[in-house]
């Protein structure tokens, strides 16, 4: 799954500032998830299509995240897990509030994309200044 270590060359300026940018960005869309916590576990569905892209992009990333950041193989069962525990707070939420959307599955969607971009900012934001290969 990984290669071995030196197999990959340095990246070069370009592919430095390409990750560094990328981690700003990223950095960026953690930082208004945090400054918009009360849209996420209030009773009313957010409905900003940009924060729906963001929750697909981080549950599709979320196990590439973890696997390569913690070095462990869990592969896509954290994915599978993650759809178990959504599909337990909409039942939650709509035993509690008559609705699929209420504050459990908002603190877990909230939890999902600040963790992902937070995450993968820092790590793309290392990796440039690091030139880390890959």
């Amino acid at each position: 799954m990984f290669e071995k270590p030196g197999a990959l060359p340095k990246p070069g300026p370009i592919g430095r500032m390409v990750r560094i940018i990328s981690g700003c960005a990223l950095l960026y869309f953690f930082a208004v998830t945090l400054t918009n916590f009360g849209n996420y576990i209030g009773l009313a569905v957010p409905k900003h299509p940009l924060m729906w892209l963001g929750v697909a992009l981080s549950i599709y990333f979320l196990a590439y995240v973890v696997n390569v950041g913690f070095t462990i193989t869990w592969g896509r069962r954290l994915q599978f897990i993650l759809v178990a525990v959504a599909m337990a707070t909409i039942v939650l939420d709509f035993s509690i509030y008559r609705s699929f959307w209420g504050p459990p599955l908002g603190l877990l969607v909230f939890a999902l994309l600040a963790y992902v971009t937070g995450h993968l900012g820092l790590s793309f934001i290392l990796a440039g200044i690091l030139a880390t290969p890959g």
